[in-house]
């Protein structure tokens, strides 16, 4: 089944941040990514988990002005994204196909969140923490 970036609601505008050709690259470089990749013996990256988090992405990047992630292989065969700035740190984990697990923190204010966003529901609140992290750089 042909999924595309829609699937994941945000409001976003008509442009794509300019970040988004480098994490595409970086998406790529996870999917290549064989067995033992961590040496710890970690499997390779699941190829439909990498398809949810470049649709994921795609869908992020349409919103002006969020800065560029970190992309990262998980242990379990899963894409993460993640962004730092001063004391407030999100990460947002394709955890299934459709679905991403989220985690935010800021240090300063003693502050820690989770929580699932599910395909089809709205990325507001992961939008909201994604500002508050670049609100601290």
């Amino acid at each position: 089944m042909s999924r595309s970036s829609v699937d994941w609601q945000a409001s976003a505008g008509q442009g794509a941040c300019e970040w988004l050709p480098f994490v595409q690259k970086q998406l790529d470089a996870v999917a290549s990514l064989r067995a033992g990749w961590d040496s710890h013996g970690g499997p390779s990256p699941d190829a439909r988990l990498v398809a949810t988090g470049r649709n994921l992405v795609e869908c992020l990047a349409r919103v002006a002005g969020l800065p560029q992630p970190h992309v990262n292989p998980t242990r379990c065969g899963g894409v993460q994204f993640e962004w730092e700035a001063g004391p407030r740190y999100f990460e947002l984990e394709v955890v299934a196909e459709r679905a991403a697990e989220y985690l935010y923190s800021d240090g300063a204010a003693h502050l820690e969140e989770t929580g699932t966003v599910f395909e089809g529901e709205s990325l507001q609140q992961v939008l909201e923490y994604i500002r508050r992290v670049g609100a601290a750089s």
